[in-house]
């Protein structure tokens, strides 16, 4: 009986990188420069001792075809809006109209008044978010 050796599901955003750079037989410089980074931060992403910050999210997601991000709660879906937009909490506050501070709270878990809530799933519809969401292309 032969043993097939599966690799694990990629967790973090630089397994998702590695694997798929793996896939596509591409050197972690290519990847580097079709990114817009250096080499060693691709090293660093793919090892897990840094992540990518959001402003590298579009790249991310052009790059892999896929959003590899949670989305279970609603802070994890802000967060995958800003990923997706390459924004920072203040842009994102700003695209909904509330505070760089009312943002942050947001994606830590606190609850938006109710008439926020409804902007807010129209800016998770307007950035596609479930339809870049699939690590079945990995």
């Amino acid at each position: 009986m032969r043993t097939v050796r599966t690799e694990p599901t990629p967790q973090t955003i630089g397994q998702h990188l590695r694997a798929v750079r793996q896939k596509r037989g591409l050197l972690q410089r290519e990847l580097a420069r079709e990114l817009g980074v250096t080499d060693s931060t691709v090293v660093h992403w793919e090892r897990g001792t840094t992540a990518p910050l959001p402003k590298d999210g579009p790249g991310i997601v052009a790059f892999l075809g896929y959003l590899p991000l949670p989305m279970a709660t609603l802070g994890e879906k802000l967060y995958a809006v800003r990923f997706a937009n390459g924004w920072t909490q203040a842009e994102a506050g700003a695209a909904c109209g509330v505070s760089e501070d009312g943002w942050r709270a947001w994606e830590g878990g606190a609850t938006p008044m109710p008439a926020k809530l409804s902007l807010l799933s129209d800016l998770i519809e307007r950035t596609k978010l479930f339809s870049l969401r699939t690590n079945d292309q990995t």
